[in-house]
């Protein structure tokens, strides 16, 4: 059987390492060694992983940066010692179900094509109904075993890949300094020479999502920075609304094409609409956000649209004069508002 290296960079964050590490020692039976990159963690997550070195039982390469590097350069220097057919790289702050890499890794056998698989995870929109862990979670979703849905790019908390990737378009590009957007531009390369990009439906693993990130200085300053890099590369990310009243067999399939058309590219899409159930949409899809209104429906969706820090670029509304009001109104110029039934 092949084997798969998992690169984790860790830079502090004792607790959360210690539980994604013992959580990968439970749940993964498929073959595995870890990489991991030490940023110049202090001296008690240093111990531990040190420690980790004298463990019979798991099969560890440790590198200890003197400085934290960022997380990028991480990754490529454990990727650089990888010999495995597979590499995931993963994030210190998640936790891993049952299943989760053999899952992933069955996924690749369906579609030669595919290149990259994420698992799907609370931060892509599975998140766990209340009082439902994520190995409850986890064990419902096994009849979905070897299915998933084309994604535009991948979220880098989890990424498995395969080797012959790195061959063909390099290591991920550390123009991105600490990180951030890296993973998208590395998707979007491997995009454009052929390979896919996608969720499976029956790996799940749960993320906490950017502990170290937001305890760097200058946090927000570089990721405005690496969002102009990015956005100079392959132009803005795309944000769709769509807006409908009446929960309808049409207006679904109208939804559906619509996230067709931009969920599974690099766009996200913000749906508004009277509660309905979701997890189908979610289960299908990845860049979504559902916002849900009973009462004063219109006021409420042209509230939200307009006090969103960033304003789609396309609007599709299910009603006439609620299109027609946005079009009149000068901060929605620059938008494309259309009637639901032109997503046809």
């Amino acid at each position: 059987m092949s084997k798969c290296d998992i690169v984790m960079p860790v830079w502090n964050q004792l607790e959360s390492t210690r539980n994604c590490i013992d959580s990968i020692k439970k749940c993964t039976r498929y073959p595995y060694k870890l990489i991991i990159i030490d940023n110049g963690s202090d001296y008690g997550t240093k111990g531990y992983l040190e420690g980790l070195k004298e463990s019979p039982d798991t099969d560890v390469t440790l590198v200890r940066n003197e400085e934290n590097e960022g997380f990028i350069k991480a990754v490529n220097k454990g990727i650089s010692l990888s010999t495995g057919e597979y590499l995931c790289v993963l994030n210190n702050d998640t936790i891993v179900t049952d299943g989760w890499l053999e899952e992933m890794v069955k996924v690749f056998d369906r579609d030669p094509s595919i290149g990259i698989v994420n698992p799907s995870s609370n931060t892509l929109g599975q998140k766990l109904p209340d009082g439902v862990t994520p190995k409850e979670f986890t064990g419902n979703s096994k009849t979905e075993s070897g299915m998933f849905v084309e994604l535009g790019s991948a979220f880098g908390f989890c990424m498995l890949m395969k080797r012959e990737l790195f061959d063909t378009i390099g290591l991920f590009d550390e123009i991105y300094g600490m990180g951030n957007f890296e993973d998208t531009d590395f998707c979007l390369r491997a995009k454009k020479r052929g390979y896919k990009t996608v969720r499976a439906f029956a790996s799940y693993v749960y993320h906490k999502e950017s502990r170290s990130f937001r305890l760097l200085r200058g946090f927000k300053k570089d990721f405005e920075k690496n969002k102009r890099i990015f956005e100079s590369k392959w132009g803005k990310t795309g944000r769709t609304a769509v807006v409908f009243k009446n929960i309808n067999a049409n207006y679904l399939g109208y939804l559906k094409i619509i996230l067709n058309k931009y969920a599974k590219e690099k766009s996200w899409v913000y749906i508004i609409s009277p509660i309905f159930d979701t997890k189908v949409f979610f289960e299908r899809y990845s860049n979504l956000t559902f916002y849900h209104y009973r009462r004063l429906f219109y006021i409420s969706a042209f509230l939200k649209i307009i006090f969103k820090k960033k304003k789609p670029d396309t609007v599709y509304c299910d009603n006439k004069y609620f299109s027609d009001f946005l079009k009149v109104l000068k901060i929605f110029h620059s938008a494309d508002i259309k009637m639901l039934g032109e997503a046809i």
